[in-house]
């Protein structure tokens, strides 16, 4: 992407209401990458816990299992203690185990909504860059259509403002024309451009001016 056409694209995604709707979504992505980031150390800290009461509980058991009668173990109060410990791990890693599985599958529709919508601005910024091109195509052909008289008219040209340049152009092309200089350089690809740009800039910033009349007169 050409420098002008990169400026161009920045603006029209500042103005642009589907590129709010993207950043509100990245915000929220970051937001359950955070949340994601601590369920996943609580649900590792869970697991280890019920690790580590496992080892426990096998331990006491063996011992007692040579002091005691089976009976005798089942109701020893610090076995069972030890037990129900550990069942209550294991109920709270199940919890933070599929809370954690349904933030990934929120995750990832995230993820997917976000590239879907940035798609569909580079598909809109591209046809409407296109329309801008169009115009300023039509309006190289109308600043073509002046005769030149010698090959030191077309120097004066190339550095002439905008506005001076164009004196045969109609009334209605005088209108959407930026209204400020723009160096040409006589080579018909490089002023399309240049012209698409500038056409393409003021747009933008019409529309925006247009907004913010909206806004205050609310």
């Amino acid at each position: 992407m050409s420098a002008g056409r990169q400026e161009a694209f920045d603006h029209f995604r500042r103005d642009n209401p589907l590129n709010h709707k993207l950043e509100e979504h990245k915000r929220i992505l970051k937001q359950r990458y955070t949340e994601a980031k601590s369920l996943g150390e609580a649900t590792n800290q869970c697991r280890n816990r019920i690790n580590h009461m496992k080892g426990q509980y096998e331990q006491m058991h063996l011992r007692l299992a040579a002091q005691l009668t089976q009976d005798e173990i089942e109701k020893n109060r610090e076995l069972n203690d030890l037990r129900s410990k550990m069942e209550r791990e294991q109920t709270e890693y199940r919890e933070c185990f599929n809370r954690l599985k349904n933030m990934k599958q929120e995750i990832e529709h995230i993820q997917h909504v976000i590239e879907k919508d940035r798609l569909q601005m580079l598909k809109d910024f591209d046809d409407w860059w296109e329309q801008q091109s169009e115009q300023a195509e039509q309006q190289r052909e109308l600043l073509d259509m002046k005769p030149l008289k010698s090959n030191s008219d077309v120097s004066r040209q190339s550095t002439a403002s905008f506005q001076m340049e164009r004196p045969s152009v109609s009334n209605s092309a005088n209108k959407t024309l930026p209204q400020f200089n723009l160096p040409l350089t006589g080579d018909k690809k490089t002023d399309d451009d240049i012209l698409a740009f500038a056409n393409a800039r003021q747009r933008i910033l019409s529309q925006t001016h247009k907004c913010k009349k909206e806004i205050f007169v609310l």
